[in-house]
């Protein structure tokens, strides 16, 4: 939702139209849309845990993902208890992507600014934490962060930054079951779910979880591997007269130092 305001503020700002001008018709339509689709009242719900009673296992799960327009991260908590189980939003962000980058840079844009915001919903919270993983639809960023190449600065400086929160698992899902898909692409408040909201009905499950995939490189993969040129010299030992005079005064001298000055 907050997204959709971003773009139509930086869309505004490009124009550089004075602070009192009147909105050109496409973006007054855009933001009288935005406007009308907003709620008088919107909730979430905020509770942990639902039920007052020990808690047995705190899972936190993060999703990322990037579009050509926006970024999102989104943490849900799954908290296991005797009564039951419950899970929901915790925490969520959103900006706008940041012109000419491709789209694997812009997911692995997106995987930096989910780890940085589980970690620290990891941090805020009192109770602690069992386990936390972090889902990513782009296979091709999921193979940066867990591969053991050398790239470019760009990727090998969040690469870096990612692979630090070592207690992370990662794992794959599909674009269509990423509620991060939401926040990237932006929707007005009427469209937010209970997808949004709950997170997926298969989280407190591992059985029902995605299988894992294997990752393997691709063209966009290489594209940002460092290059590494190896140079291989050789020297060929040219000889001339001089190089056999001094051969031959050498060989003299260890002679004469051998039998003395009186025998040669």
């Amino acid at each position: 939702m907050t997204r959709w305001g971003k773009l139509i503020y930086r869309d505004v700002c490009y124009q550089r139209l004075p602070w009192d001008t009147v909105l050109p018709q496409p973006l007054s339509n855009r933001w009288k849309k935005l406007e009308k689709a907003l709620a008088e009242k919107f909730e979430v719900p905020r509770s942990i845990a639902i039920f007052e009673e020990r808690i047995n296992d705190i899972q936190l799960h993060a999703f990322g993902d990037s579009s050509i327009e926006g970024t999102c991260a989104a943490v849900y908590t799954v908290v296991h208890q005797n009564c039951g189980v419950s899970q929901g939003l915790i925490a969520a962000k959103s900006r706008l992507a940041k012109k000419n980058l491709t789209t694997p840079r812009l997911e692995l844009v997106s995987a930096d600014m989910a780890t940085t915001l589980v970690d620290n919903v990891k941090n805020a919270i009192r109770f602690p934490v069992t386990s936390v993983f972090r889902w990513l639809d782009s296979t091709t960023a999921m193979y940066w962060i867990k591969g053991n190449g050398s790239y470019k600065q760009f990727v090998e400086n969040r690469r870096r930054k990612i692979n630090h929160k070592n207690y992370i698992t990662w794992k794959h899902v599909a674009t269509a079951q990423n509620p991060a898909d939401i926040g990237s692409r932006g929707c007005l408040p009427n469209a937010l779910t209970g997808f949004w909201l709950k997170g997926l009905e298969w989280l407190p499950f591992p059985g029902r979880w995605p299988e894992d995939i294997v990752l393997c490189s691709s063209k966009e993969a290489e594209q940002e591997a460092k290059v590494r040129d190896n140079l291989c010299t050789s020297a060929e030992i040219q000889e001339d007269d001089m190089d056999e005079l001094l051969q031959k005064f050498t060989f003299w001298n260890l002679y004469a130092s051998l039998v003395g000055h009186e025998d040669l």
